[in-house]
């Protein structure tokens, strides 16, 4: 199975990847920097490089909202780990699985 990871280069992400890619599963997760992606690569997934807040087309670079195109399944573990700063920033990308994993759902039925 193809799945789409969010937050895999955090505590919980780094243990879903291994155990998807333990189990057999093709998996890709959504790096925000550098050092996630080599996080992420080193645990036998691929980096997709990009930001939760970022939500932006592919065209104006935000790459990572293509990702989902073609998977099977997403884990949605990634949030906005800050505190201090403006509250506010958190709530959306942590509470709100990202839209563009949601807009490629199969149809019920």
């Amino acid at each position: 199975m193809k799945v789409f990871v969010t937050g895999g280069s955090g505590f919980v992400g780094q243990h879903v990847l291994h155990r998807l890619i333990a189990d057999g599963h093709q998996v890709a997760a959504l790096a925000r920097s550098d050092r996630s992606a080599a996080i992420v690569r080193a645990a036998g997934a691929d980096p997709i490089k990009g930001d939760m807040a970022d939500l932006t087309a592919a065209e104006n670079g935000a790459q990572w909202t293509e990702a989902p195109a073609g998977i099977d399944a997403v884990v949605h573990v990634a949030a906005f780990m800050e505190f201090w700063g403006p509250e506010n920033r958190s709530a959306s990308p942590t509470s709100n699985p990202p839209s563009p994993c949601i807009a490629q759902r199969p149809p019920p039925g």
